[in-house]
């Protein structure tokens, strides 16, 4: 990066979110850092609203910003590639549309890549609206994949204002270097969204990059659950599958011939406990010759078909993911040992439900 400021540009997703985008954009006008050095680039992507219209016509004169449209929806990934292809800056900062930056968000944020060259990501602390607890300070990672945020919902009283290297930062604030953000690939557009922050990290890490968590670069995030009304089945359709999908890229040989085979068996037993059924149910043995012995349909949770239909997917994107895997494994620099003590807590069981933590 450059000995002055460097240039940084901030993206920000836009879909069918308009009213926040506007009030993000707003705030990003008031952070401490030359504005001939900031770029906002907001990805409109593929709303299928007026959304394109309302954003040029409230900030088609600021010269700072670049509008990108996508006739599609990307996904967080997608559109945030985009975004980082199409920026200008030395650094590309995400930022989620319904967050706001402290005034030292971007300062702060761009002090945390001074340690070391190899810093090539800075997450920023992330707290709720009104800015008393925690939504990130700390990442961890299970041993099956899923991604997880540390002391989520706890006071921000002081005990996490520390800087320290981590697993991977949030995508809701995150600053990377953009030339190394390209080099790797950017975002997999494969996930789509969720747990990309968390795969993202994780690569880096492996390429014997650093993840650095800047505790006086703060965001305010608001959290509309925007995935609610979508349906819970299909959040938990991409978690399933995309906590396979790191681990079957980002594991090596030996380590996933162990983990791999134990969270296809978790998946099953995450579903039948979601179900509320019981997996005996069709054993012989409960034969009872009710009539409903013979119905050929039984209901069954979307949430509980999510991980059949995830898991399924999983073995329909192998090609892809075998090609993936060849490269990262290929470049990695640091073993799974080293990159694992950034990990957290590994065993966290992460869902609440005596059936499943039995198993």
């Amino acid at each position: 990066m450059s000995t002055s400021a460097p240039r940084v540009s901030v993206v920000v997703i836009n879909f069918r979110g308009t009213d926040d985008t506007l009030e993000c954009i707003a705030r990003l006008s008031e952070v401490d850092w030359p504005a001939d050095r900031l770029e906002i680039v907001v990805v409109e992507n593929g709303s299928g609203d007026d959304s394109e219209q309302r954003l040029r016509a409230a900030l088609g004169a600021q010269q700072n910003v670049k509008i990108i449209v996508s006739r599609e929806n990307l996904g967080f990934t997608g559109g945030s590639n985009l975004g980082a292809r199409e920026a200008s800056g030395d650094v590309v900062a995400f930022l989620n549309n319904d967050a706001k930056p402290d005034v030292n968000w971007v300062k702060e944020g761009v002090a945390g890549f001074a340690p070391s060259p190899r810093v090539a990501a800075v997450a920023s602390k992330v707290l709720d609206w009104e800015g008393k607890t925690i939504d990130f300070v700390e990442s961890g990672l299970s041993w099956f994949g899923m991604g997880y945020k540390n002391h989520i919902a706890e006071l921000d009283d002081g005990r996490f204002d520390a800087p320290q290297d981590l697993l991977f930062g949030t995508g809701s604030a995150l600053f990377v270097r953009r030339e190394v953000f390209l080099e790797v690939g950017g975002f997999d557009e494969g996930l789509f969204m969720f747990y990309d922050d968390v795969d993202l990290g994780w690569r880096l890490n492996l390429l014997g990059y650093r993840v650095r968590f800047a505790p006086r670069s703060v965001v305010y995030h608001k959290h509309h659950g925007s995935m609610k009304s979508f349906g819970d089945h299909r959040e938990m359709y991409l978690l399933e599958r995309n906590a396979l999908h790191l681990l079957y890229k980002n594991l090596s040989d030996e380590n996933l011939g162990t983990f791999l085979p134990a969270a296809l068996a978790l998946l099953a037993r995450r579903a039948v406990a979601k179900s509320g059924r019981d997996s005996e149910e069709f054993d012989i043995r409960r034969f009872t010759g009710a009539p409903d012995e013979f119905d050929p349909t039984t209901p069954m949770s979307k949430e509980a078909v999510a991980g059949l239909y995830a898991l399924d997917q999983f073995v329909s994107d192998l090609p892809r993911l075998s090609e993936e895997r060849r490269r990262i494994q290929g470049q990695r620099v640091k073993t799974d040992k080293e990159v694992f003590r950034l990990f957290g807590d590994a065993f966290k069981p992460l869902f609440e439900d005596g059936y499943f933590l039995e198993g």
